[in-house]
């Protein structure tokens, strides 16, 4: 099945923000390990700026264990995603979360 999803690359938690401050998002993956601030920074930020604090946000991890997965929802995440990524997956949470 082809699925029409279209997406915007940040490489830093900073280049993240700025996107989100430019246009309006119906998800976001985020990767725990971010350089300089990390993904666990990045979800408080957005989280507690009131036009995307509600975003559905995925954390995304190569460093997998329950207590991480226990932070990242802690923190405001609303899934959790291990590396590698299973595409299928991540369509069936994003579907999820969106609709």
């Amino acid at each position: 099945a082809h699925h029409n999803i279209q997406a915007d690359v940040a490489v830093t938690a900073e280049d993240a923000l700025q996107l989100l401050e430019q246009q309006d998002y119906n998800a976001a993956v985020i990767d725990l390990a971010l350089p300089g601030m990390n993904g666990f920074d990045l979800i408080r930020r957005i989280r507690q700026h009131q036009r995307y604090a509600n975003l559905p946000c995925i954390a995304y991890t190569a460093y997998h264990s329950s207590k991480v997965r226990y932070e990242a929802k802690e923190s405001g995440f609303d899934a959790y995603l291990e590396k590698p990524l299973d595409r299928k997956l991540l369509i069936t949470t994003l579907k999820e979360l969106i609709d």
